[in-house]
Formats: structure tokens, sequence, C-alpha cells
């Protein structure tokens, strides 16, 4: 169609532009020097010492960081299709309003922003809409939330798997000490690899919380506006009715039919509202129920986990002896 063609020329010289401001010359797509991490050795930061290959195996690489170039050309991207997006709704709500519904329609609505008009109010409904909104607003605070926690704790993984490094390096420099630094070595160790697993719980988490607020809240408010809608025309049509009803009008049997025609459409949209949103309150709370259910286990295994290895940190350290006894015993 044409608006799709002008939006893809408009994507196309827009790229275009940004890619020539961004040039190589400019040198935005020249990589910076990193320090490799066996030329770190200052020895004051626990980041700089070389962890094992657990350490690493235990952290999920990083994925690169886009460049200029790369957030320029998708910026474009998207509103190119933004503005795809807003041209055939454009144009969808431009053929709903040539309609003679649609035109009914706009002139109720006009007359209810001037006051003019008799709107109906299903103060039930309301009701249910608006607990369903401060639920929506409620989970996505919730899910926000769950996010900060799992960057924070992702945070002090890295710098438990830092401290335990650094708990190792100066054991090996310091003998007298070397025990009770390997213990701490060791639950840090254990801490930081424990919390992988709590951390892949909070993101699911978060990721359910956000699917439940895109599809289940999402499909209830867009049954919502289907509603609105369809009383908005219905308030037209008994409008029609009521200023033709005691005349003796050769239109009032063709109004009468529209708004019996009307109502019983709306009473139909409405009951299928209405169930939508009361089964967005039961799916909210089974939802919770199954998904604080795995949390809690998360929880559970990080813990059990935790106290297990400081109770086998502590015992290697009153018994420093222990593994060489037990290994000597295997030899024999």
């Amino acid at each position: 169609s044409t608006s799709t063609f002008i939006a893809q020329k408009l994507s196309r010289y827009c790229r275009e532009r940004v890619t020539n401001m961004l040039s190589p010359e400019r040198g935005d797509d020249e990589p910076a020097q990193m320090q490799s991490t066996d030329e770190r050795d200052s020895g004051v930061v626990g980041r700089d010492f070389i962890r094992s290959p657990s350490h690493m195996s235990a952290i999920k690489p990083e994925a690169p960081k886009p460049t200029a170039k790369d957030k320029a050309k998708g910026w474009m991207d998207k509103l190119g299709a933004k503005f795809n997006e807003s041209m055939s709704s454009t144009q969808v709500a431009f053929k709903e309003a040539a309609t003679t519904k649609g035109l009914r329609s706009i002139r109720q609505q006009a007359a209810e922003a001037v006051g003019m008009g008799n709107k109906t109010v299903d103060v039930e409904l309301q009701a249910k809409v608006a607990e369903t909104k401060e639920s929506l607003h409620d989970l996505k605070v919730c899910a926000e939330l769950v996010r900060s926690v799992s960057k924070t704790m992702n945070e002090l993984t890295k710098d438990s798997l830092a401290l335990s490094a650094s708990f190792q390096h100066i054991g090996k420099q310091t003998p007298g000490a070397a025990p009770d630094l390997d213990c701490h070595h060791r639950i840090q160790d254990v801490m930081s690899k424990n919390a992988l697993c709590l951390l892949e719980a909070l993101d699911f988490f978060q990721a359910e919380i956000t699917k439940f607020c895109a599809k289940d809240i999402a499909d209830a408010l867009n049954e919502v506006n289907t509603y609105d809608k369809t009383r908005v025309d219905y308030d037209a049509c008994r409008m029609s009715f009521e200023s033709l009803k005691d005349t003796s009008s050769a239109k009032l049997p063709a109004a009468e039919a529209q708004f019996l025609e009307s109502y019983n459409t709306l009473s139909d949209v409405r009951q299928a509202t209405w169930a939508k949103l009361c089964n967005v309150e039961e799916g909210k709370a089974k939802f919770f129920q199954g998904q604080l259910k795995a949390l809690s286990n998360a929880y559970s295994m990080f813990l059990a986990g935790n106290n297990a290895g400081f109770e086998d940190a502590m015992a290697k350290l009153e018994n420093p002896n222990e593994e060489e006894d037990t290994a000597t015993e295997e030899g024999l």
C-alpha cells in the first residue's frame, strides 16, 4: 500500500543518514582495548585475580555491547514499524468511521464529550474494571521489584566470587592464616554458586509475571474496550429510538429494531467482558500459588546448600588433616 511504501522509504532514508553520520572515520566501531586478565596483578581488587575454571563456568558470559551504529539502526527499525502500525490503525479507523454505525458512534461520543449525551453507566462493571487495572499496576510493580532483586543478587554473586578468589590468593601468601582464609574461600565459593539457581528462579518468576500481564490481563482489557465501543453504539441507538418513539415517523420501526439489536449485542458483550475479568482474578490466584511454590523451592535449595557448605568449610577448618587422613586410608 501507499503508507507501507512511504514508511519503507522514510526508514531507508533515515538509516542511510545515520550510517553516514557514524562512518568509520569517527572511530565509533573500534572496540576499546581491554587489559587482559593475566596482565592485571595489582593484588588490590578481588576481580584482578585469575579465577579457576569452575568460577568462570559458573558465571554466564555477558553479551557483547551494541555499537552506536547498531543502536541507531535498531531505533530506526522500531520507528519504521511504529509508523506502519500507526498508518494501518488510522486506515482501519477511517474505514470504520465511514460506515453508518461509525458515524452514529462518533455523534454519540461528541454529544457525551460536551455533556449533551445520555450515557449508560454500569457501576458493577466499572468497579471490576478498576480492580483489574489496579491488579495490572501491582503486578508490574512486583515484576520490577523482582528484577531489581535479581540484579542486586547478580552483582553480589560476582563480588562473592571475587572475594573467594581474593581469600585464596592471600592464603597462598600467608601460611599462618591459610586455614582460616581457605575456610572463607570455600564459604564464598559455595554461596556464589548456589545463588545461580536462585537467580534463574527469580528471572523466570519475573518473566512469568510479565507474560501474565501481557496475555491474560491484556485480553481482558481488550474485551473492556470492545464493551465500551458496543456501549457507545447502544446509547446512540437508544437516543435515536427515544427521540422517535412518541412520534408517528416512518423511521420509528427501523430505529426500534436497531435499538433492540444493539441491546442484545451489549448484553452478550457485557457477559463476555465480566467472564474475562473474573477469569483474571481466578488466574492470578492460581498463578501465584504455582509460581511462589517453585520460588520457595529455589530459596530452600539456596539456604540448604549454603548451610551445608558452611558446615563443611568449618569442619575442614577444625580438622585440617581429615582429608589427608582419608586419602591415606584410601591409598592403603
